[in-house]
């Protein structure tokens, strides 16, 4: 649907991903391990999609702790 509108109007797109500890810890799921969750992602991401033409392109610009407590910033 985003692309279909995209043919029309150009847009940007932010999007904050959760790591995999969050959304077990948020789907309360209890840490698997001992104290620490297993996950395959341990950090979430922030990403900038541009949607024109048709077309998409994202680009990671920041990785988040597990628990939203931290932020480091991709150059």
């Amino acid at each position: 649907m985003l692309r279909e509108t995209s043919r029309t109007r150009e847009f940007w797109r932010i999007s904050i991903e959760p790591s995999d500890a969050f959304d077990d810890w948020q789907k309360g799921k209890p840490p698997t391990g001992g104290a620490r969750p297993s996950a395959t992602r341990k950090t979430g991401e922030i990403t900038i999609w541009h949607y024109c033409q048709g077309k998409v392109e994202q680009r990671p610009v920041g990785k988040l702790s597990a628990d939203y407590g931290t932020i480091k910033w991709l150059a």
